[in-house]
């Protein structure tokens, strides 16, 4: 039975705009970690951890803009992702 739902999905590439402010963003991430002081017994956890949420961050953006898609069907046209 045809459910009357299509889907369709353009892929492109990232944006430029959008990987110049990830390259920023990873700079000046990059550059406050540098400045905490390292004789704190929790700063390497804190470096580690900060590492760690931000590249999830940039994997979840970057998944999200991937797989986008639009889905038309009887209830009316849906988006997901970007």
């Amino acid at each position: 039975m045809d459910t009357g739902q299509r889907e369709y999905r353009k892929r492109k590439s990232m944006p430029r705009a959008l990987l110049v402010l990830l390259g920023v963003q990873t700079l000046l991430v990059t550059g406050r970690l540098g400045a905490i002081d390292s004789d704190r017994p929790w700063a390497p956890w804190l470096k580690a951890g900060s590492v760690l949420a931000v590249l999830l961050m940039y994997t979840w953006l970057l998944v999200r803009m991937r797989f986008g898609r639009t889905i038309v069907g009887p209830d009316g046209v849906t988006t997901r992702g970007p």
